[in-house]
């Protein structure tokens, strides 16, 4: 790399073939750095016999290779097995390491998963392929999104019980509201009578959709919020500050333990009945 830096042709590059050059180089490094290390981690030999959590013995033994695509690139990994007849292999430097099933690293995913919320997958893939120099399948790009959603309700139920809710409900009000909010959806994606309604409607205007049009795209998300909050007395002054634009002379309280979600999956009723 400093070869490179200091030879006579890059001394001419410009600066954005510079960047390029250079963006290259680092993560090729990175990526000898992260498999370096992976090495000498070792293949998760620990012995002659593993003990399941059937409390079988496992003592087939056999070496084995994986790969697996990293923010960095890709890198391999050698590792050791330990199986038994009629029970699942496993794999110690697997969970040494908190390897995921497929073959993309979490990092990569989480990365992939923050791009996918901000818009579609085919611009998602394009940015971590500019991003990471990985490329990442629209399939595999769907399933690891749908992936990083099943344990959502969970997640936010433990963090909103550690949220120190005890002594948070000592505050004077506690807040719960909900709302709907339409989003477009493929034909298989939405509900059976506003699918049918789709099918039977034709357009109004040729080169875009009618807001009657759009309303049959669409499926309904249920979402609800609920928040902690202390009061706050409003003065004349402060309402017509409002009016005027002028910035308040007094901080407003901010909503603690605040918890917003939603679904297109469970109805009206079940989203507010998780509500109260």
């Amino acid at each position: 790399m400093l070869e490179n830096l200091q030879s006579q042709v890059t001394k001419e590059n410009h600066l954005d073939i510079l960047e390029d050059d250079l963006l290259g180089e680092t993560r090729e490094l990175a990526r000898l750095l992260l498999q370096g290390h992976i090495d000498s981690r070792g293949n998760g030999d620990i012995g002659t016999t593993v003990i399941s959590t059937e409390k079988v013995k496992l003592q087939k033994r056999r070496h084995t290779h994986r790969s697996l695509k990293t923010i960095f690139g890709k890198i391999s990994l050698n590792r050791l097995s330990y199986s038994s007849v009629g029970h699942q292999s496993l794999f110690p430097l697997n969970a040494s390491l908190n390897l995921p099933s497929c073959s993309f690293s979490y990092g990569l995913q989480q990365m992939l998963v923050k791009e996918i919320i901000k818009g579609s997958f085919e611009e998602s893939l394009l940015t971590i392929e500019g991003l990471t120099g990985v490329r990442i399948g629209q399939r595999q790009a769907i399933e690891i999104a749908k992936q990083s959603a099943i344990d959502f309700d969970s997640f936010y139920q433990e963090a909103f019980r550690n949220s120190k809710t005890e002594e948070l409900s000592s505050l004077p009000i506690r807040v719960l509201t909900t709302d709907g909010k339409g989003i477009v959806e493929q034909t298989d994606g939405l509900r059976t009578e506003t699918r049918k309604r789709h099918n039977n409607t034709h357009h109004k205007l040729k080169h875009r959709l009618s807001k009657f049009d759009a309303g049959y795209r669409k499926r309904m998300a249920q979402v609800a919020s609920i928040y902690f909050i202390e009061q706050f007395f409003r003065q004349p002054e402060d309402i017509l500050s409002d009016f005027l634009r002028q910035k308040a002379k007094i901080r407003r309280p901010r909503p603690l333990a605040k918890r917003i979600w939603a679904s297109v999956e469970k109805s009206t009723s079940q989203v507010v009945y998780e509500l109260f």
